[in-house]
C-alpha cells in the first residue's frame, strides 16, 4: 500500500471545512434544541399563567356574588322594614279615624 500524501490544496479545503463547516452544522443543531427548550418552557408558563388566571377568577366571581347576596339581603330587609312601617302606620291611621267615628256617635 502506497502511502499517499495530501496535497496543501485538500488540506486547507479539509481545515477550511472543519472551521467554517461544521460550525454551519453545529449551529442550527444548536438554536433548535433551544428554541424547543423555549418552546417547553413557554407552553408550562402559560398553562401556570392560565390556571391563576382562572383560580383569580373564580375568586373574583364567588366575591362578587357572596357581595351582591350581601347587598339584596340588605335592600330586602330595608324593603320589608319600609313595607311594614307602612302598613302599621295606614293602620294607625285607620284606627284613628275609626276613634274619630266612635267619638261623634258618642255625641249624637
Amino acid at each position: 500500500m502506497p502511502k499517499r500524501s495530501f496535497s496543501i490544496r485538500t488540506k486547507l479545503i479539509a481545515i477550511f471545512v472543519l472551521i467554517k463547516g461544521l460550525p454551519l452544522v453545529a449551529l442550527p443543531w444548536f438554536s433548535w434544541n433551544v428554541i424547543l427548550d423555549l418552546a417547553d418552557t413557554l407552553k408550562k408558563q402559560t398553562e401556570q399563567v392560565a390556571q391563576d388566571a382562572n383560580t383569580l377568577v373564580g375568586g373574583i366571581a364567588e366575591m362578587a356574588t357572596s357581595n351582591s347576596i350581601e347587598a339584596l339581603d340588605d335592600r330586602l330587609r330595608e324593603a320589608i322594614e319600609r313595607l311594614t312601617t307602612d302598613t302599621a302606620r295606614h293602620v294607625a291611621n285607620f284606627l284613628y279615624d275609626r276613634d274619630v267615628d266612635i267619638r261623634l256617635a258618642a255625641r249624637i
